[in-house]
């Protein structure tokens, strides 16, 4: 029991608020316990309490969704009426793994697309340095990855840009042909 993780902030006060009688249009004051006498109190300290099931996502992103959207993935549970609402942690799962996706496929799109027409090698070099670290946040703000696996995924990102722009893949800045001559002729004397 003491390796089990407290309730969220979320669950804990729809708990209270059910035990406690509360609603969102009641007056202050008029709540009661379902309890009376020493166990009317027995659930105001968080810390007492465990949670059973956390959800199994727990990115700061599926975080914010579940805490400030919960309208928009809620689910009906038949036979269950009250004032608790129930998220489908599904639908959650689908938004922020496209959500995810997206933003994973406009960081490699969007930097090679705008890589490809820069000629200057000190604006070339400060654009990895931007995309890297506008990589870097994303990850770390969507995701709940570690500092290592932060650092790995820049790592690989960067490189990946690199890459691009020192096979100057397009970019052909002198106007020759693609392919050095063969037998030792030029390209112009042939």
């Amino acid at each position: 029991m003491l390796a089990m993780k407290r309730p969220s902030n979320q669950a804990y006060e729809a708990l209270h608020n059910t035990f406690w009688n509360k609603s969102k249009d009641q007056t202050p004051g008029g709540s009661f316990p379902m309890l009376e006498g020493n166990s009317a109190n027995i659930l105001e300290d968080k810390d007492d309490l465990v949670a059973l099931r956390r959800p199994p996502e727990e990115d700061y992103l599926t975080k914010t969704l579940r805490k400030h959207f919960p309208i928009f993935f809620s689910a009906r549970k038949p036979g269950v009426h009250g004032r608790v609402g129930y998220i489908s942690e599904q639908k959650i799962q689908v938004f922020v793994g496209a959500v995810n996706i997206l933003l994973a496929a406009a960081f490699l799109f969007g930097a090679n697309y705008n890589l490809y027409y820069v000629q200057d090698p000190h604006k070339t070099l400060g654009l990895i340095t931007g995309y890297t670290v506008a990589f870097a946040l994303s990850i770390g703000l969507i995701t709940s990855a570690r500092r290592a696996e932060i650092f790995g995924a820049c790592a690989a990102y960067a490189a990946v840009l690199v890459v691009f722009v020192s096979g100057n893949l397009g970019n052909n800045t002198n106007g020759a042909a693609c392919c050095p001559p063969q037998n030792g002729t030029t390209a112009a004397g042939s």
